[in-house]
């Protein structure tokens, strides 16, 4: 067992790590308030692999780390929350992508965002900004006037994507951070002449390391999914600098697998926002949310507050619900997925082509007390149905 000095020293050595995150979010508080800034934004579902990312390029290419959501629905991520803790990270300490609700012209959206900086805000419209993309590759419209600097993603690029100065793909990687380690292995690893000041001490490189690692143990469900041969190269490298046991790693894969678990306690409209992308496609605006909350539990949670004329119809105040959201965020339709073990099922709200999507994939209809949805193959995941759903609006809008 070590003794009081030792574990005094670990202590202080946890503490000066936290610092270096602090220090750097600290100053970009103050950047941000600048007219022109070069920011690192994951994408808008923002789960640990986006948010650790846009972190670890932010420092790396001295940008400023932006956090693609409101702060009310990060809040509600249990995931995320935890993640922080570890790290010594505040709500206080970051920034926040404020974007409004509903269908307007892209101008009005532009004068309506901003960053949200504790209880300040400050406007994009009167910013020049560069951008680097994490875990994505398309900007939120609001942000697709600005300047692509780099993008560093493990999806399909779009045409638009072209324009980037900087780009770094590989669609097999399991996570996005296999890819940022690999980007920033050199400096991270160096020891001698780092790009970055922050970069110059050992126990935060040792830190940055340790926070590259969880996401991709568990994006690849610890590697049982089939992964490209750099998940698991990177990870070594990782905890080898991190100086952490791959089983340290797991325990808080596994936390992170239960705190996310928290939708029961939430608003219809967070437990939708907490894991959701929005897509366009030849003028059509379509939203595609992944939850965790069981269907069937959510439906008889809702079902509690409203006097429904039968158990068979109690589905159906779940189902208003959908559609009011689908309203509110000017969306023309919503999908709305949920993994359970070895099966995953789909929602669809207002969706033109449902019966034909249904019928190309195979798709099992379900009813529960009133709610219709579909089983469908457990590899159709949001990043792989996509696609699909592209294509099709774009069959249907050759037809009109």
């Amino acid at each position: 067992m070590g003794s009081k000095e030792d574990k005094k020293s670990s202590s202080e050595n946890a503490s000066e790590k936290a610092c270096f995150i602090k220090k750097y979010l600290e100053g970009c508080k103050e950047q941000i308030k600048s007219n022109e800034v070069i920011i690192s934004i994951g994408s808008e579902a923002c789960d640990p692999d986006s948010f650790v990312c846009s972190l670890a390029v932010a420092i790396h290419e001295k940008a400023i780390p932006v956090v693609n959501m409101s702060r009310t629905v990060f809040e509600s991520k249990g995931d995320l929350q935890y993640l922080c803790s570890i790290f010594k990270i505040s709500n206080n300490d970051l920034i926040f992508l404020e974007r409004p609700k509903g269908r307007f012209s892209l101008p009005a959206r532009i004068v309506g965002t901003s960053f949200k900086v504790g209880d300040k805000s400050y406007k994009i419209e009167d910013k020049k900004m560069k951008l680097i993309l994490v875990d994505h590759h398309k900007p939120v419209e609001e942000l697709r006037h600005c300047e692509l600097d780099m993008i560093i993603d493990h999806h399909a690029l779009s045409e638009a994507s072209l324009f980037a100065r900087r780009i770094y793909v590989d669609i097999d990687a399991g996570s996005c951070c296999t890819l940022v380690s690999k980007f920033i292995g050199h400096s991270l690893l160096a020891t001698k002449n780092p790009k970055n000041e922050y970069f110059d001490k050992i126990q935060f490189c040792r830190h940055l390391a340790k926070m590259l690692a969880i996401p991709i143990l568990l994006d690849t469900n610890r590697f049982r999914k089939v992964t490209s041969h750099f998940d698991r190269g990177e990870f070594k490298k990782l905890i080898k600098a991190a100086d952490v046991k791959k089983e340290d790693i797991v325990n808080i894969v596994k936390t992170i697998k239960k705190v996310r678990l928290n939708d029961k306690d939430l608003d219809n409209e967070t437990i939708l926002l907490k894991d959701f992308k929005k897509f366009d496609k030849d003028g059509m605006v379509f939203g595609y949310s992944t939850v965790k909350y069981s269907y069937e539990e959510w439906v008889d949670r809702e079902a509690k507050n409203v006097n429904t004329s039968s158990e068979s119809k109690a589905g159906s105040v779940l189902e208003a619900a959908f559609h009011a959201f689908k309203r509110e965020y000017g969306l023309d339709f919503l999908l709305v997925n949920r993994k359970a073990g070895k099966k995953r099922f789909l929602i669809m709200v207002s969706c033109p082509f449902e019966k034909k999507l249904a019928a190309q994939h195979n798709f099992k209809h379900v009813d529960f007390k009133g709610l219709h949805y579909y089983e469908i193959d457990v590899e159709l995941s949001r990043k792989i149905l996509t696609p699909a759903i592209k294509d099709l609006i774009h069959n249907l809008s050759l037809k009109e």
